[in-house]
């Protein structure tokens, strides 16, 4: 039975840890669309050298914080990734919503329920929050 509790907590640990990197994946791709609106432009036909030196720079810094955020969107999608499958492994059944508790006062609830969708995909999980 204790085995039984601590692959209950052990899920709902990771249902928490996929809402966690849902939504910084949701963030990090907001945050790319506002760099990418941002990017530093001139209506200039004609710079100066001191002002193409000053866009050189703007251009370089931009582009190194975009690489930042792609880079780390990266990170958070394989995370992600690793986490629905160790999620799938945990879950005794598809397509049943499955209420697990953590361990760890203050003591959070969810409802997971593993969606397939095809053959060659990992398919999806919902999970909601119960307390």
């Amino acid at each position: 039975m204790d085995e039984i509790l601590h692959k209950e907590h052990l899920l709902a640990e990771k249902a928490q840890s996929i809402l966690e990197h849902q939504r910084e994946l949701e963030r990090l791709k907001q945050h790319r669309e506002a760099l990418q609106q941002k990017k530093p432009q001139t209506d200039k036909s004609q710079l100066s050298y001191k002002e193409s030196l000053k866009l050189g720079e703007q251009l370089n810094q931009y582009e190194e914080e975009l690489q930042r955020v792609e880079i780390h969107l990266q990170k958070v999608r394989r995370e992600l990734s690793a986490l629905k499958l160790q999620a799938k492994k945990l879950l005794p059944v598809s397509e049943v919503n499955v209420r697990v508790s953590t361990a760890n006062p203050p003591q959070q609830t969810y409802c997971i329920k593993h969606v397939k969708t095809d053959a060659e995909s990992q398919g999806h999980f919902e999970i909601k929050q119960v307390s």
